[in-house]
């Protein structure tokens, strides 16, 4: 779920093979901006998903009883 939501924000890169795992990592090298961009979407996905662990567990626990 995470990891799809970060591909659909672009703050994950999806790779399919070693060409584009090359492509990828020398764009990435030669465009700090990107880097930084990348990393802002990155930075506020964990910062708006803070706590969801804990929101899960309690419910689970709340199920429980």
């Amino acid at each position: 779920m995470e990891a799809e939501d970060l591909v659909r924000l672009g703050g994950i890169l999806p790779i399919k093979n070693q060409e584009e795992f090359k492509e990828v990592t020398n764009r990435l090298f030669a465009n700090v901006n990107e880097c930084k961009r990348i990393g802002a979407i990155n930075s506020q996905y964990i910062l708006n998903n803070t706590g969801a662990s804990i929101q899960i567990m309690e419910g689970v626990r709340t199920l429980l009883k």
